[in-house]
């Protein structure tokens, strides 16, 4: 559906969803490998929570959003990989601050 009305690009694991809806670094997997089989050009959003950047976790955390939204599963099938990334911590949205 976004194929046909133009969309060439599509964010995944965004921080809302993340934190508003609970999606796991393997839900942004399954959602990455389904915009690639798609044809379309996958943006994936890594960051960390104010609490991980406080405590020096930011690059272990977007290391593990990276490895794992990354990640190819065995299914016999190869994609032209196309990834933008973008980080953008959501210490820094001020829907999650107070």
């Amino acid at each position: 559906m976004l194929k046909s009305v133009g969309t060439d690009y599509v964010l995944a694991g965004h921080s809302e969803r993340r934190a508003v809806f609970g999606d796991s670094d393997e839900d942004t997997n399954k959602k990455a490998l389904k915009i690639l089989a798609e044809g379309l050009k996958c943006i994936l959003c890594v960051g960390e929570l104010k609490e991980e950047r406080e405590s020096g976790e930011t690059f272990n955390v977007c290391d593990v959003q990276l490895t794992k939204g990354l990640a190819v599963r065995k299914t016999g099938r190869y994609f032209s990989f196309f990834f933008f990334f973008f980080f953008f911590p959501i210490s820094y949205n001020s829907y999650y601050t107070s």
